[in-house]
């Protein structure tokens, strides 16, 4: 039981260096707030790294940690302002991850999301939170 703790806040500690290096951009599985939804079954086992808006697209890593192939990974993008102000959510589908492209087990590959009618005083900054995923 220990060492699950132990394990627990490595992770939460990883998350938060994590959130600060991508200037406030930040991944969320529902479930991690009071305010959210039941957890998503086997969202804990996908990490994204690496993310950053490049030339208009949301893009990163993603890796799945666990024993079972992902066929697809669902996202609720939110974008939000300078002032930190959420100013556009929607649903989004991470390209790169397939049934015809499953993501692995203990294997990565990079995504990428179109902020779809993202509003002119989106500041770059923004949150996926995972809302579906299939895992087999």
């Amino acid at each position: 039981m220990k060492k699950a703790m132990c394990v627990l806040c490595v992770m939460v500690a990883a998350v938060m260096v994590l959130a600060a290096e991508q200037g406030g951009n930040t991944v969320k599985k529902k479930g991690e707030d009071s305010k959210a939804k039941p957890t998503v079954p086997y969202a804990d086992k996908i990490k994204f790294t690496n993310m950053k808006v490049d030339t208009g697209l949301i893009q990163g890593e993603v890796k799945n940690t666990g024993d079972k192939q992902v066929t697809k990974i669902r996202v609720h993008v939110t974008l939000f302002n300078a002032k930190g102000e959420a100013v556009h959510e929607y649903e989004s589908d991470l390209h790169n991850i397939s049934g015809t492209e499953p993501l692995k087990p203990n294997y990565s590959t990079k995504f990428s999301v179109y902020p779809m009618n993202a509003p002119s005083e989106w500041s770059g900054k923004f949150d996926l939170d995972i809302v579906k995923l299939d895992a087999n």
